[in-house]
């Protein structure tokens, strides 16, 4: 592996490294607006309907683990 000096260092643009940074935490607040959706609306729409059948246990249960999902994401996205 090549060596890393400080002249590196000092001579190294972050501009990009800023932009990602900028970047991110737009995406991350984005996710949080849609975490919020997802949680309020959709998955509350979900756990209080009245359907009925197998096919509507298995929407419900994959509507609940994909908002889950969201708010993990959401999480790691915040970390």
């Amino acid at each position: 592996m090549a060596q890393f000096t400080y002249s590196d260092l000092v001579a190294m643009d972050l501009g990009k490294l800023g932009t990602a940074v900028s970047d991110w935490k737009a995406m991350a607040g984005e996710l949080s607006r849609l975490t919020t959706s997802v949680r309020d609306g959709l998955a509350k729409k979900a756990a209080g309907a009245r359907w009925q059948g197998v096919n509507a246990t298995v929407t419900r249960e994959f509507v609940g683990k994909t908002a889950k999902e969201f708010t993990d994401l959401q999480g790691e996205a915040r970390a």
